[in-house]
């Protein structure tokens, strides 16, 4: 039996997931996942409630609307609140529905208005005396941001109401769909040349949210009356049906759609013909909202928290099964655990073709592109806003020794793993005393005929507690020069002899650990490069492993920017800093951030096309990476802690954050990720060990 504890741990966890989803949606118009994902968490959060009494429920999203909000506006108040709607995903929800406004029939000739879900931005307009007043965004439901200039520039909204008496009703709010037709989302994303909207609602909002009105003039934004809030005269209109006739008559857009039914059975039939219409609409819609059509009767059954007991959407299932993957993925191997089942298909459907490892050969289950077919594959992943199924050690470090070191077995043993995350690796090359001396290290391993015996500790082994097979340097030539007597031995972490303690950081993560070996043994087959050779192999991967953290100056996953150096490096900082410091007339208000934006930008271009060019001499002279590596590994990881700093600036105090309600998760993940960049300068040799490398390697300097 599930214990209290438990339960009330996968509550919290799964609410806080949902408050962070509904932040990135409502404040900083960012889909983490799809509408269907979305409803099925937010659903499993209402069945958590419903049969678990004793949960704190008070500060749920289940009694949330929207999301505070953004400080860049003018507060909006509502003088009646902007709710959200309850979801039904089959008849039987509908019949359920039907059953709590109408319970045993008891109301005759009872009658449903339906209309299209549109996907849009929430929007409450209101009207004075016949003439556009003000409006706002939803925001939490009672408070929203003020967008009056923005929205008085949407063409398609009056600022005079046709056809308006003095019978009319002189002030009332309008409830409706801020939205972007999907053919002019297309055109506006190929104007678009910095960073590209990923949907029309995401569109909508980013639009709807610009400072400058002028901009929002230029967006080929619309809206769909669909509702009342406030009105003056309550009695004006009987129901939602001539609500919407007279929405026309005085000019406002409605949906042509709108449909009144005379059961719930006939609504479910009506939604099956919108599902059908869906791919021949040019505007994006995910259901279809059912409403009791008398407005007397829906104030007779009343509200619930956040929503109407009256009305429900009909949502429409997924279209396909898509990949929004938030995270790359870094725990693969036998241990691994999937967040999101999109996670694994992206995973497996990469794997199967070998794209986690394109250029790798095929006979070891790579992809087998050259550099011009990995270039075209890397751009059209950007192009649609892929992320990488799967980043691990093997892939940076271990693999490419493997291809160059490893035996024929070897590479048929092991590679294939690598390509499809099979198994977790670690690198087990730092020992305690050694410092920046990797050849002083003291683990040993033995001969003991088909196996070595290993002793000895190593530390600052990443993630060591999570992974499966760790690569690492042992010595087995006591006699022989330290350099001489090291051997590149593959070691199963899952033994007796293996155990790990983390590390404990200033970040308040823990990705580092101490790695013991007491008895630990190794097949000799997992020996690579020879015995005693092992000092080859680990400088040569010590050149992977420092490209691979040069790259790390193009950005991380907290701009969705690309690794990859043969790709166009965009950092996203002029995005970012946007949101944080304003914008006139398409530029960013503070001048001096501007230019170190700019700056680090060029800086980008430049290092990407550098990395380019040593990667296309490096495969002409077939000699792989060289000692210029130490000049990248030096150059990226500063231009990465440059990068922060410029994120940190552009926050300002919300960069000073490490926990709290009033910091967004992604500004609490972007102040943690700018103290582990101080790390990145320290992992694969120290910067000061790049420049002594530098100066004696690469441009022969006098000692």
């Amino acid at each position: 039996m599930v214990s209290k504890e438990e339960i009330h741990k996968k509550y919290t966890d799964l609410k806080n997931r949902i408050l962070e989803l509904n932040e990135s949606y409502h404040r900083h118009d960012i889909s983490e996942v799809s509408d269907e994902k979305y409803d099925s968490l937010f659903k499993e959060l209402i069945d958590f409630e419903k049969n678990n009494d004793f949960l704190d429920t008070e500060n749920s999203p289940t009694k949330r609307i929207g999301f505070s909000p953004l400080d860049q506006f003018q507060k909006y108040s509502h003088r009646k609140k902007m709710l959200s709607l309850d979801n039904a995903f089959s008849i039987n929800d509908l019949t359920d529905f039907n059953k709590r406004v109408n319970p045993k029939e008891k109301l005759n000739n009872l009658k449903f208005s339906c209309e299209p879900k549109m996907d849009g931005v929430a929007i409450s307009i209101r009207f004075k005396d016949g003439f556009f007043h003000s409006a706002g965004t939803r925001g939490d439901g009672s408070i929203g941001e003020d967008v009056t200039q923005n929205v008085k520039t949407i063409q398609g909204i009056p600022l005079k109401l046709e056809n308006f008496s003095t019978k009319d009703p002189k002030d009332f709010d309008v409830r409706g769909e801020i939205y972007m037709e999907l053919s002019s989302f297309n055109e506006l994303n190929k104007q678009l040349a910095e960073k590209k909207f990923a949907n029309p609602r995401n569109a909508a909002a980013g639009s709807l949210r610009q400072l400058d009105s002028k901009i929002v003039a230029r967006r080929p934004l619309k809206m769909i009356a669909h509702g009342i809030g406030f009105i003056s005269d309550e009695s004006y209109f009987e129901s939602h049906l001539s609500m919407i006739q007279q929405f026309k008559k005085w000019g406002l857009p409605t949906n042509d759609l709108v449909k009144e039914f005379a059961s719930i059975n006939d609504c479910e039939s009506y939604f099956n013909e919108i599902a059908l219409l869906r791919d021949s609409l040019d505007y994006e819609i995910d259901g279809m909202v059912i409403k009791i059509d008398d407005l007397k009767i829906q104030e007779e059954i009343g509200l619930n928290a956040r929503s109407p007991k009256w009305a429900i959407a009909r949502k429409f299932k997924a279209l396909e099964v898509t990949t929004k993957v938030k995270k790359i993925i870094f725990n693969m191997g036998r241990k691994v655990e999937f967040k999101d089942p999109d996670q694994k298909l992206w995973m497996d459907r990469m794997g199967e073709k070998g794209w986690t490892c394109p250029t790798w050969p095929k006979e070891y289950g790579g992809g087998g592109l050259n550099f011009e077919e990995n270039k075209v594959l890397q751009e059209e992943l950007m192009r649609i806003k892929a992320r990488p199924a799967l980043n691990s050690f093997g892939i940076w470090m271990l693999g490419p020794a493997l291809l160059e070191y490893g035996t024929e077995e070897q590479k048929m043993h092991h590679i294939p793993k690598i390509v499809k995350g099979e198994i977790r690796w670690c690198q087990g090359y730092s020992e305690p005393g050694s410092g920046s001396d990797l050849a002083s290290l003291k683990t040993k391993a033995e001969d003991q005929g088909d196996e070595y015996l290993i002793n000895g500790q190593k530390v600052w082994t990443s993630y060591a507690d999570e992974c499966d097979m760790i690569f690492t340097l042992v010595r087995t030539g006591p006699l022989e020069p330290k350099h001489e007597g090291i051997s590149f031995l593959l070691i199963d972490m899952d033994q007796e002899g293996v155990t790990t303690k983390p590390i404990k950081l200033i970040s308040g993560k823990s990705p580092f650990c101490e790695t013991f070996f007491d008895n630990a043994t190794a097949p000799k087959e997992n020996l690579v490069g020879g015995l005693n050779k092992g000092w080859s192999v680990a400088k040569r991967l010590l050149q992977f492993e420092r490209n691979m953290i040069a790259g790390m100056g193009f950005g991380s996953a907290a701009s969705g920017s690309s690794k990859k150096s043969d790709a166009k490096p965009t950092s996203g900082l002029a995005t970012m800093a946007k949101r944080y410091v304003g914008e006139k007339e398409d530029k960013l208000n503070d001048s001096g951030l501007r230019n170190k934006i700019i700056d680090h930008d060029m800086n980008s271009q430049a290092f990407a096309l550098t990395l380019r060019r040593a990667a296309e001499e490096s495969k002409k002279s077939n000699q792989g990476p060289s000692a210029a590596s130490s000049i990248f590994k030096y150059y990226g990881t500063e231009h990465n802690k440059l990068r922060y700093e410029i994120m940190l600036e552009a926050m300002g105090t919300k960069a000073l954050g490490w926990d709290g309600a009033e910091f967004g998760p992604e500004e609490l993940a972007i102040t943690r990720e700018w103290l582990r960049t101080k790390a990145n300068s320290i992992e694969g040799g120290t910067s000061e060990v790049q420049l002594n490398v530098i100066s004696k390697r690469v441009l022969e300097l006098p000692q």
